[in-house]
């Protein structure tokens, strides 16, 4: 399955390249991890939003992906570098960066959080922080998508690697789906080969005459010990 997710992402008519720069209270938690002189990972950066958001804090930022396609249209700015790679398969030397950041990326498909923590801890530097966001759906349970971890999950692949420090935080939110080009974007993900229709795998109602969609996530921080 992972290699049809590969093909969805590498199309060249990718809605993801048309999405803008990010900013929320994510980055706003990365930006207070960052000093003037890190160097920063961003795991999964697609087109590059997170990377658009936060390479003027920090010394460097890397973007990897395993979408060419995606490598390709990143916004280029100074101090971002892109390569394609696979989040599982990290080529990078020991001790090579200050903070590993990823948003949406860990899954038990796509990019699997035990090969993926283990490969950035190598890749920490003693001290360094890991940030990532992962989102998933839950109506009233701990993220009950199959295809997702859960905070006890989480908790014990850092614990097992050697983090330190690891805090949890859920946070369980609904929003709008206020145009087709949202419907477009879901339909472009990893639900795209899936026998369920889309209101089943994204969890998604209609109410008052509009479709909501459950945007829960939890964000997970851990350092590597010294």
């Amino acid at each position: 399955m992972k290699q049809s997710i590969r093909k969805i992402y590498n199309r060249k008519d990718s809605t993801f390249k048309k999405f803008s720069k990010l900013d929320n209270e994510y980055t706003d938690l990365i930006k207070k991890n960052l000093e003037k002189d890190s160097v920063v990972l961003d795991i999964g950066c697609g087109c590059g939003k997170l990377t658009a958001s936060i390479h003027k804090h920090a010394k460097k930022v890397v973007g990897i992906d395993f979408s060419e396609e995606l490598i390709k249209s990143a916004k280029k700015a100074r101090n971002i570098e892109y390569k394609i790679m696979d989040g599982e398969r990290l080529s990078f030397p020991k001790d090579s960066f200050d903070v590993i950041i990823s948003h949406a990326v860990l899954n038990k498909i796509m990019c699997k959080a035990d090969k993926a923590l283990k490969q950035g801890y190598r890749i920490l530097k003693p001290g360094g922080k890991i940030i990532t966001k992962m989102i998933y759906k839950s109506w009233g349970k701990e993220f009950g998508f199959k295809e997702g971890y859960n905070k006890k999950e989480i908790q014990y692949i850092l614990k097992q690697i050697g983090y330190k420090n690891i805090d949890i935080s859920i946070t369980r939110q609904t929003r709008k789906i206020n145009n087709e080009n949202e419907i477009i974007w879901l339909r472009s993900t990893e639900a795209a080969d899936s026998p369920k229709n889309l209101e089943e795998w994204f969890n998604i109602s209609r109410q008052k005459g509009k479709y909501i969609f459950d945007d829960s996530f939890m964000v997970v921080y851990a350092e590597k010990s010294d």
